[in-house]
């Protein structure tokens, strides 16, 4: 239920005024599908809003999840725990 309530808020980003980032929560250790979902959700977000910055979130960062994440308009992936310092650097 959930994860459901955060593909819809996303959406309704694409709805409304461009922000300067958006954080995305990619879960790449969910099921492939919904995966999938929030990667489609990013390049949407770009295209609309194509200088809206994504910032992609997931539980572990190894260089596959890095190159999938830009292959669709994710501009960087921060890991959880989120420290302050790679948020700061996401945005800077």
């Amino acid at each position: 239920k959930h994860r459901f309530l955060r593909i819809i808020f996303s959406l309704q980003m694409l709805d409304g005024d461009s922000t300067d980032y958006m954080f995305l929560d990619l879960d790449f250790n969910s099921e492939e599908q919904d995966s999938s979902k929030r990667l489609e959700i990013a390049r949407l977000i770009r295209k609309k809003h194509p200088g809206t910055q994504v910032v992609g979130i997931c539980d572990f960062k190894d260089k596959s999840i890095t190159e999938r994440a830009a292959g669709h308009g994710i501009d960087k992936v921060v890991t959880r725990p989120i420290k302050n310092r790679e948020l700061l650097e996401a945005i800077d």
